[in-house]
């Protein structure tokens, strides 16, 4: 069934989320999933992992989405996990996980189920946190999230510290996607054709995603501005200023 903004849902958790996305909120959401809409075709059969709230939706209207989480909503199509997913081979033109992978025990068994369900041609999109300078002091303040770059995701151990794995290890998309060489020992099937570090300032001032946070409202013309001087500092110093990382593989 084609996606329309329409088909959201119309109450619980999914519709308040949608009722309190302020300008802010919206200016960086827009933003964020700007570049699946840049790799992705219309009418395209799509699989997001990882939905939560369901909001990438109405920034795919065009596309044939259906959306899991490990957790069971009503506005889901499926619950599932992404370590084992109960989809055929090649049953999908892409596969998204928006922030999402950073809270799985074995991160690469996920990886390993994106590229079985990806037809060839098709594209893995992936966003996750970047272990930047900043990003570890936000952590440090907020205390909700953690870095462990102990850990191995290309390894047996689970990436998580505890059973909690709301509280997700922000290190594991660099420790993936940051060592090309075994992701491609690895995942043979699967090239990075794109990798952006992106979002500072907007971020910080959005009011939060899924944990609210103080910000200031401001006009689009300012935050217009604002999303200019993250491109400068993201593009200039990534590893100390970009808080997320954007990465496109293409399966071949």
């Amino acid at each position: 069934m084609k996606t329309t903004i329409s088909t959201l849902p119309g109450t619980g958790i999914a519709q308040d989320f949608r009722n309190r996305l302020g300008q802010n909120l919206a200016f960086l959401l827009a933003k964020r999933f700007a570049f699946l809409g840049d790799h992705i075709g219309s009418g395209q059969r799509v699989l997001e992992i990882g939905a939560g709230q369901g909001m990438v939706k109405s920034h795919l209207p065009e596309v044939d989405l259906f959306q899991t989480d490990v957790h069971s909503e009503h506005w889901l199509d499926v619950s599932a996990s992404a370590e084992a997913l109960p989809f055929a081979d090649a049953a999908f033109d892409a596969v998204i996980c928006i922030a999402a992978i950073h809270h799985m025990d074995f991160p690469m068994k996920a990886m390993t189920e994106f590229a079985r369900v990806t037809r060839s041609g098709g594209k893995v999109l992936i966003l996750e946190p970047h272990n930047s300078w900043l990003l570890r002091r936000l952590l440090t303040m907020r205390g909700h999230e953690y870095v462990d770059t102990s850990v191995d995701p290309f390894g047996t151990e689970a990436c998580q510290r505890n059973e909690d794995n709301w509280d997700g290890n922000n290190a594991i998309g660099d420790l993936i996607f940051g060592n090309r060489r075994r992701l491609e020992q690895a995942l043979p099937e699967l090239r990075i054709i794109h990798h952006l570090y992106a979002e500072c300032l907007l971020f910080m001032n959005s009011g939060g995603v899924n944990h609210k946070a103080p910000y200031l409202p401001l006009p689009k013309t300012m935050l217009g501005a604002i999303a200019s001087i993250d491109r400068f500092l993201c593009r200039t110093a990534p590893h100390m200023f970009a808080l997320v990382q954007e990465i496109v593989l293409l399966k071949t």
